[in-house]
């Protein structure tokens, strides 16, 4: 008994002190950049709800600027080059593009999900490939599901898709309905309906930020090359397209 009166103190000593420490321990970590503007040229803007001042769009002044999960970034004339940290993969942005960046973590399956939202305007990305990394292009007319591949995805102001790959393999997916492009091959999706069966397209050599032209504003609507594959009947008419520059 006289034991139990020593050492109950000491008990509780502790166990209080745990109770002080757990608000501490269970607090959210610092967010991370997910990633950072390594290159730009013209006029990038950048919504961050992080980094200050929060929810305002920024003008990007100077390479190296970080960007978070939930950023919105908006090109004018101008065009950003993005290495993300975990993979090193690599997204450039094109002109007149609006885009969103969100990036998390899945500890259920134990992967990174990474997913790029453009509304509007061209990207070309580099996906490194790594088992634990999910990434995924998204518009409103299609999913782009992607692993170690180059592709190219442009969205127009219709929501109008196109999808090309030019490494590695590409799973497209809208209304319920999948299309796997392998290397040289293309897909158009219009919002609501299945992808277009994929098609031929030769590769134009990669866009760089450098070779930025400063054109009077527009939207970017990509000229198209009518594949001779018959279409599908749920596509509703128009041709099977491949963007050109």
């Amino acid at each position: 008994m006289k034991s139990w009166t020593k050492i109950a103190p000491i008990l509780l000593f502790i166990v209080g002190l745990c109770l002080l420490l757990l608000p501490f321990s269970a607090a959210p970590a610092v967010e991370e950049p997910i990633g950072k503007i390594v290159k730009f040229a013209g006029v990038v803007w950048v919504r961050s709800q992080i980094q200050p001042p929060r929810g305002e769009w920024v003008l990007v002044k100077e390479k190296d600027y970080p960007v978070y999960h939930g950023d919105a970034i908006r090109t004018e004339q101008g065009r950003a080059e993005i290495l993300f940290r975990r993979d090193e993969g690599v997204m450039r942005i094109l002109e007149n593009s609006q885009l969103a960046l969100r990036e998390s973590t899945d500890p259920a399956k134990g992967l990174i999900l990474r997913r790029i939202f453009l509304a509007l305007g061209r990207i070309w990305a580099n996906v490194i490939p790594r088992p634990d990394m999910d990434t995924r292009l998204e518009s409103i007319a299609a999913v782009a599901g992607v692993r170690g591949t180059i592709i190219e995805f442009w969205v127009d102001a219709n929501g109008e898709t196109w999808v090309l790959c030019t490494e590695g393999v590409v799973e497209v997916t809208a209304a319920g309905v999948t299309v796997i492009l392998i290397v040289g091959r293309a897909t158009r999706v219009t919002p609501g309906y299945p992808p277009r069966p994929p098609a031929p397209y030769t590769a134009p050599p990669p866009p760089r930020v450098e070779e930025l032209v400063i054109e009077k504003p527009k939207v970017i609507v990509p000229r198209i090359v009518v594949a001779p594959a018959p279409l599908s009947p749920a596509t509703g008419g128009g041709g099977i397209a491949s963007p050109s520059r």
